[in-house]
């Protein structure tokens, strides 16, 4: 039977990830709380406006590039995500302490709705239709409303 890890991320303003395995690693849950959320304008993609969100489990405030410092594990767990100002995305980074491999790229399952922008706040809902397989060994899914200041 090969392992499984589910993700499950729900936002509001404390996030969390419950990580599930399958019964081959004794079922043991792990959680990692996506406290912090930093979201910056990232360079123009197809002509459109850009932006760059990392959703983490410590804060980012002393980091120069903090989707830098998620993508190798200094935030803690992290969820790095990429996207346009109408809602398309084109990069997803998933770091969580738990996966075996870690960080890993994945665009296509993940999906940005409800997109606003009002003011210096953005938010929305990032999910994936079920869960996902990764590697053959492992899965997740992602569910989460977000809602962060933009940094600039």
């Amino acid at each position: 039977m090969r392992s499984g890890i589910v993700i499950n991320m729900l936002l509001t303003w404390i996030l969390a990830i419950t990580m599930l395995e399958s019964a081959t690693t004794n079922d043991n849950g792990k959680n990692a709380k996506l406290a912090y959320a930093w979201v910056s304008p990232y360079e123009s993609w197809q002509g459109e406006e850009a932006f760059i969100l990392v959703l983490s489990e410590k804060p980012a405030t002393d980091a120069k590039q903090p989707d830098f410092d998620a993508f190798f594990g200094n935030l803690g767990s992290a969820l790095i995500v990429k996207f346009t100002k109408s809602g398309d995305i084109f990069g997803t980074e998933v770091y969580h302490e738990s996966h075996e491999k870690k960080p890993f790229s994945s665009v296509r399952p993940l999906k940005l709705q409800d997109i606003k922008f009002e003011g210096d706040i953005i938010s929305g809902r990032l999910f994936t239709e079920g869960a996902v397989e990764s590697f053959d060994t492992e899965t997740w899914e992602v569910d989460l409303s977000f809602k962060t200041k933009l940094s600039k």
